[in-house]
């Protein structure tokens, strides 16, 4: 591609260019990380709505992560995965325990 003009005036064009690009690309890295930063707190504000109507229209109870006993509730689950690993194996899934694995290791 020739550019008219003089081969200065062709350089600050093609930096102007090279700017615009990078300038451009970073006002829509800037709107992209906004707009996630806004719908996570959509998601959140709605989070809270269902909690609510949850909790008095149909009597469910939720237990904070900070009120909650960690490794009493490991305790009680613990052994869950080898008897999902062996229900879907008495199934015909011979694949169970890679899919165990994916969410444990």
């Amino acid at each position: 591609m020739q550019l008219p003009g003089s081969l200065p005036g062709q350089i600050s064009f093609l930096l102007f260019l090279y700017f615009s690009f990078f300038i451009s690309q970073t006002v829509v890295d800037e709107c992209g990380q906004k707009a996630v930063e806004y719908e996570r707190y959509i998601n959140r504000s709605s989070d809270n709505e269902i909690k609510e109507r949850w909790e008095s229209k149909n009597g469910v109870t939720f237990t904070e992560k900070a009120d909650m006993d960690i490794d009493s509730f490991k305790e009680a689950v613990d052994g869950v995965d080898e008897w999902f690993v062996n229900e879907l194996k008495s199934q015909g899934y011979e694949d169970g325990q890679d899919l165990v694995d994916l969410f444990t290791k």
